[in-house]
């Protein structure tokens, strides 16, 4: 049993000390809502004081500043759901687990003293409402939120910080949301 411990130990402290991937060239992916339309989200290619650029899954599009209600940035790769779907699996790996010593204590004693049912709701039920406060709490941190004076701070979560290459500016911004 102590092997088993040490072992899961290793793994657990291996997991939490591995270095994360490498840094993406992309562009965050980024949700856009205009003052009148339907939002657009996409990958966040260049962002000024005037501007913002978005590459959707088919087209490059450009949205002035004066069109722009306000622009979510992905700050983080896992939201809520991710937070949700770990406090489950950990929830009804200690219910489970708590469950079976349960059991075998029964075993053990011979008879059946003590109902092992709560030993499984208990703990996944404690995981799950405490998963669904951290999952409200990190769906909050998993974007930043910028108004149309703060497109600007946007920059630096774009494929192209420095701005638009001049390569791509070949067209002008496209017409209002409204008309797209």
């Amino acid at each position: 049993m102590r092997v088993v411990s040490a072992l899961l130990l290793l793994v657990a402290t291996g997991a939490c000390s591995l270095a994360g991937g490498p840094l993406s060239a992309r562009g965050r992916q980024t949700v856009v809502r205009p003052v009148s339309g339907k939002p657009v989200s996409g990958e966040l290619v260049a962002a000024s004081r005037d501007s913002v650029w978005l590459l959707t899954s088919d087209r490059l599009l450009g949205f002035s500043a004066q069109e722009v209600s306000d622009i979510a940035v992905r700050r983080l790769e896992f939201g809520g759901r991710y937070v949700m779907t770990w406090m489950a699996t950990a929830g009804l790996a200690m219910g489970i687990g708590l469950a079976k010593a349960c059991d075998s204590y029964n075993h053990i004693q011979g008879e059946e003293r003590i109902s092992c049912g709560s030993k499984f709701v208990g703990p996944v039920v404690v995981f799950l409402l405490g998963g669904a406060v951290m999952a409200g709490a990190q769906n909050a941190r998993s974007r930043y939120r910028f108004g149309p004076l703060e497109i600007e701070q946007a920059r630096r979560f774009a494929r192209f910080p420095q701005g638009l290459p001049d390569t791509l500016r070949i067209t002008p911004l496209p017409p209002p949301a409204g008309n797209r």
